[in-house]
């Protein structure tokens, strides 16, 4: 089960200027847009259906910032 607003609003803010940043690193925009999907409450495989990684990459992804599994 994800656990939402697991990000603290500073980690949240950060997220969402990597999403917007243009010249970010795609893979850092795709896993900040995947944290916050799973801040938001959204389930493991509805962001993957979203951004198309694997669930596993996503529940990995959100496993390595929380710590929950």
């Amino acid at each position: 089960m994800i656990h939402s607003n697991f990000l603290t609003a500073a980690d949240h803010l950060e997220f969402l200027s990597c999403v917007k940043r243009q010249r970010e690193d795609q893979g850092v925009g795709r896993r900040a847009k995947a944290l916050l999907l799973l801040d938001d409450g959204t389930s493991y495989a509805k962001t993957a259906k979203v951004l198309f990684p694997d669930d596993g990459t996503v529940r990995g992804g959100h496993k390595h910032v929380t710590g929950y599994d």
